[in-house]
């Protein structure tokens, strides 16, 4: 019996920092989405940025505070030439960018979007 032998594509692991801006108003507590897509066209699936909070006994802390950086690591399809990224919020409430950094790790590509 012929079987089809399928091969894993090597995944690509990249980290992301999140710029918030100094505006008033300018964090978000919304589910944040992140898209990586490549000059020729090549689309990462839409990563979710997890918030981690991080517990301390006077306050809770949250990602995407005003004037906040941010570091995540996702995994996802290795993106040639990396041009462009497709940001998305639940829509919960605004949110104001300064700009997101995208470092392939693999190759030590590194690309800034200003926002």
């Amino acid at each position: 019996e012929d079987g089809v032998v399928l091969d894993a594509q090597a995944m690509e692991q990249y980290e992301v920092v999140v710029f918030t801006s100094k505006g008033k108003h300018a964090g978000t507590d919304a589910c944040v989405t992140l898209t990586l897509i490549g000059a020729d066209g090549t689309e990462s699936k839409a990563k979710q940025l997890k918030v981690k909070r991080k517990q301390s006994i006077l306050r809770k802390q949250k990602n995407f505070e005003r004037d906040s950086v941010e570091k995540f690591e996702i995994e996802a399809v290795p993106i040639p030439l990396l041009q462009r990224i497709r940001v998305e919020t639940d829509g919960s409430d605004g949110w104001l960018l300064s700009k997101i950094e995208v470092l392939a790790r693999s190759t030590g590509q590194l690309a800034v979007f200003p926002c």
